[in-house]
């Protein structure tokens, strides 16, 4: 799924990738934006805190959804999304990613015609040696939290992904560039973010 909202104030582009059926992206496309927009009107501004609130209260919302459902629709425990994020506002481009994502931003080249890409943001999955460690570090009683299947690393022997408080929210200044967009598949479930990372 992905949503696409332009305004006076900014522009906002979201895509959700839901895993293991669509209740957790259609969720996330029917509320991010709407909580976005309540916290920026509160703050009367952009900034990476009112995208964090936004996405904690999204998050907090499905958790809600997923306890009421539980008895009669125990699966909605095992559904989740990508969630990457664009926002230009006030002349900074926020992006947030959350999963195994990646953003990346195309910078022409006027001698070349060339573009380049700039990498904003980082991959999170269970192939990468440092995450399977923090999975084991969050869950030191849990021998199969990252299990080896099909020469896949897999939390819960199930999906590739993580599902761990380990995100980063990006702020870019756009100063003249040109952008290119350019969204690569993901799959994560959706959580929060951790740190928070600048660009100039």
């Amino acid at each position: 799924m992905s949503l696409h909202e332009s305004g006076p104030c900014g522009t906002f582009v979201g895509v959700y990738d839901g895993h293991g059926g669509p209740e957790t992206s259609r969720f996330i496309n029917d509320h991010l934006f709407q909580h976005l927009k309540r916290f920026t009107s509160e703050q009367q501004s952009m900034s990476a805190d009112v995208i964090r609130k936004a996405f904690q209260a999204t998050e907090e919302g499905f958790l809600s959804v997923v306890t009421r459902q539980w008895p009669m629709k125990p699966q909605i425990a095992a559904v989740g999304s990508c969630c990457l994020v664009g926002v230009v506002c006030g002349g900074f481009l926020y992006i947030a990613n959350l999963g195994d994502s990646r953003a990346v931003l195309g910078r022409a080249v006027k001698a070349t015609g060339e573009v380049l890409a700039i990498q904003l943001s980082s991959e999170h999955n269970a192939c990468i040696e440092s995450v399977r460690q923090e999975l084991h570090s969050l869950h030191p009683d849990d021998s199969n939290i990252v299990v080896l299947k099909h020469n896949i690393w897999r939390v819960k022997g199930l999906i590739h992904v993580i599902i761990l408080l380990h995100k980063y929210l990006i702020v870019v200044l756009l100063v003249g560039i040109h952008v290119l967009w350019h969204l690569l598949p993901f799959y994560f479930h959706l959580l929060l973010f951790d740190n928070i990372i600048s660009f100039l």
